[in-house]
C-alpha cells in the first residue's frame, strides 16, 4: 500500500520554492502589488508547483533504470520500487489536471502554455535530455519560464535585461548540475551520464561554459545596475554594489563547491540546505526591502 510519505516524496515539495521565481517580475517592476495581482500570482504559484511535481513524477518514471543506478536518486520511493507505474501516472494525472484548473480561472492562454510545458518535459525526458549542451539549455530555459509565467499572470513585461541575466545566470547553474552528476557518476563508476550525452572527460569543458556563463551573468547585473531604468527605483549605488558583490561570491563558491566534489546533484537544493546560501538570500531581502525607492543606505 503506498503510504502517504511515499507520495508526498514522489510529489518532492522541496523544488517548489523554485517557483518562487514566478514572483520576480512584479518585485522588479514598479508596479503595486495590489489583491487581483497577489491572487493571480499565489494561484499560478500553486498551479505550477502542482504542475512541476507531475513532471517530477513522469521524470521517476523514464528515468527509473538510471535513477536505480544513481548514489542519491536510488533511495526514492518508485525507484525502490515503493510505488507502482499506474499509481504514479493516477497521482501525475490528477495533479496536473489541478493545476490546469487554477490557472483557469487567471487565463485560458495560460492553460495553453502549461500543456506546452508539459510536451516540452515529455520530449526532453525522452530525446532531448541525451544531447550534450541542449539539454543544459533546456534545463535553464525552465528556470527563466517561471520568470516568463510570472510576468504573464502579473502583467507585467519582461525586460531585456532580467531575460538575458536570467538566461545566462540559470544556465551556469544548470551546467553545476551536469558538472556534479558527472563527477558523481566518475566517482561511483556508473554510466548514468555517458546517456546524456556526456564522457568522462567532458568535466573540464562544462567547467569552462559554466563559469563563463555565469561571468556573464554579473556582467549583464553590473551594466543593468548603472542603467537609468534602474536608478529610477534604487537611490543607492551602494545597493545596487552589495548586490553585485554578493551574486558574484555566492556563484563563485558553488563552483569552488562543485570543483572540489562536495555538490549535490542540484544546486538549488544544496543552497537551501546551505547555512553561507541561506544568510546571503536574507542579506539580499533585506537590502532590497530597505532600498527600494528609498534613501536609508
Amino acid at each position: 500500500m503506498n503510504s502517504i510519505f511515499n507520495i508526498f516524496y514522489l510529489m518532492r515539495p522541496h523544488h517548489w520554492i523554485k517557483n518562487l521565481l514566478i514572483f520576480i517580475p512584479i518585485t522588479l517592476s514598479n508596479n503595486n502589488l495590489d489583491i487581483d495581482n497577489l491572487f493571480n500570482l499565489l494561484l499560478t504559484f500553486i498551479s505550477m508547483s502542482l504542475c512541476a511535481s507531475s513532471i517530477y513524477i513522469l521524470n521517476d518514471i523514464f528515468d527509473k533504470k538510471d535513477d536505480q543506478l544513481h548514489p542519491q536518486k536510488k533511495t526514492r520511493p518508485y525507484a525502490k520500487g515503493e510505488i507502482s507505474t499506474i499509481f504514479a501516472l493516477f497521482i501525475f494525472l490528477v495533479l496536473f489536471v489541478i493545476s490546469l484548473f487554477l490557472v483557469s480561472f487567471i487565463d485560458n492562454n495560460l492553460i495553453y502554455i502549461l500543456l506546452v510545458y508539459l510536451l516540452l518535459n515529455i520530449f526532453y525526458s525522452y530525446i532531448l535530455k541525451k544531447i550534450y549542451l541542449l539539454d543544459i539549455i533546456l534545463l535553464a530555459f525552465f528556470f527563466t519560464f517561471r520568470i516568463l509565467l510570472g510576468g504573464l499572470a502579473s502583467d507585467v513585461p519582461i525586460s531585456f535585461w532580467l531575460l538575458a541575466f536570467s538566461s545566462s545566470f540559470f544556465f551556469s547553474l544548470a551546467t553545476i548540475k551536469r558538472c556534479s552528476e558527472l563527477i558523481s557518476s566518475n566517482l561511483h563508476k556508473n554510466k548514468t551520464n555517458l546517456n546524456r550525452g556526456y564522457q568522462e572527460d567532458d568535466l573540464n569543458i562544462l567547467f569552462i561554459f559554466g563559469v563563463s556563463s555565469g561571468y556573464l551573468s554579473i556582467l549583464i547585473l553590473i551594466l543593468y545596475s548603472t542603467s537609468d531604468n534602474l536608478t529610477k527605483y534604487y537611490d543607492s549605488y551602494l545597493f545596487l554594489g552589495l548586490v553585485v558583490l554578493i551574486v558574484f561570491y555566492w556563484l563563485n563558491r558553488l563552483w569552488l563547491i562543485t570543483h572540489r566534489k562536495k555538490m549535490i546533484y542540484d544546486p538549488i537544493i544544496f543552497a537551501l540546505k546551505d547555512k553561507v546560501s541561506i544568510f546571503l538570500g536574507l542579506l539580499l531581502i533585506f537590502l532590497f526591502v530597505i532600498s527600494k525607492n528609498s534613501y536609508l543606505l
